[in-house]
Formats: C-alpha cells, sequence, structure tokens
C-alpha cells in the first residue's frame, strides 16, 4: 500500500470489517475512514479505534445509492454480503462449502460520493465487500487518487464491470 499512500493522506477502507487493514493504513501515517455494516464489527472498530483522531468508523454499508439494504450475515464475518448472487456463485463453486448465511439484518447504506462529501477526496479507497463491488464503484462519480476492489473467479463478470465503470 505504500505506493499509493503518504503520511497524511486520507483513505477510505470499506468492508473494514475489524480494521486490520485499517491498521496498516494508519501505519503508513493516513487518516482512515472505516466503513463497515455489520454491528459486531463496528462494535469492534469502535473498540479498536475509539478515541483516537485518525481514524471515523462508519456503521454503513456503501452502494450505489442512500437507501436501507439487507446484508445476510455468515457465521464468518468476512464473507458476509449484500449480494445473494454472490452468495450463490461462491457456494456453487465449492469454495466456501463449510461456511452458511442464516441471519439477516437490515443496514444503511451510503455512497462514495456522500463520503468524500463529508470527508474529502482520499488518496486511496480499499473496496473489499464480498460481491457488492459494482453498487460501491456505481457510488462514485469523480476520480481518486487510487482504488482496489476483491474479486472471486466465480463473480469475474461483475469484476469487469467495475473496471468498465472505473474507466470511464
Amino acid at each position: 500500500y505504500g505506493r499509493f499512500i503518504r503520511e497524511g493522506d486520507l483513505v477510505f477502507d470499506i468492508g473494514a470489517n475489524e480494521g486490520n487493514r485499517t491498521e496498516i493504513f494508519r501505519s503508513l501515517g493516513a487518516r482512515v475512514v472505516a466503513a463497515d455494516p455489520q454491528p459486531e464489527c463496528v462494535r469492534a472498530l469502535q473498540k479498536r479505534f475509539g478515541g483516537v483522531t485518525d481514524v471515523t468508523v462508519v456503521p454503513a454499508a456503501l452502494g450505489e445509492k442512500e437507501c436501507e439494504a439487507e446484508l445476510l450475515l455468515s457465521n464468518a464475518s468476512t464473507i458476509s454480503s449484500l449480494s445473494r448472487e454472490w452468495i450463490e456463485s461462491v457456494r456453487g463453486s465449492g469454495r466456501f462449502r463449510a461456511y452458511r448465511w442464516d441471519r439477516t439484518v437490515t443496514v444503511p447504506v451510503t455512497t462514495l460520493d456522500r463520503l468524500i462529501g463529508e470527508h474529502g477526496v482520499p488518496a486511496f479507497v480499499k473496496i473489499d465487500v464480498e460481491g457488492y463491488e459494482l453498487p460501491v464503484v456505481k457510488g462514485l462519480s469523480r476520480p481518486v487518487g487510487a482504488l482496489s476492489f476483491e474479486f472471486v473467479p466465480e463473480f469475474i463478470l461483475a469484476a469487469s464491470e467495475c473496471v468498465r465503470r472505473l474507466d470511464s
């Protein structure tokens, strides 16, 4: 990440989970906006970063527009998702055979544009949202310094759509 982040930069950690990447970004001297919709993860982020001035915790998912959405919670917080299609794809491949998504919670959804309006233009945006990357990218209407997003082979078409959107 040091190729993209300098001391004093603003970074958005979208899908922050419990903040492992947030900590890496802080170690590079960045100010971090860490967003996650999972109540357990938000509590972990607040416990870990509460009281520090260089991290802002946003208890929300990100998407194309501001609204509320149903989050499918997994027994592993790292694979909870807003995308039923992603879950079906990874289940069908056998990748996450041992996991289940058997709880839901309604969560607020905001946009990258809204975060930029509230916090400024980030030098780097990390997106790790288990198949919901395209709606997150659609909520961005201006350039940012750099952006990364996670994808899996089972959901490669959505990743291609993200690249097309970012290219536009």
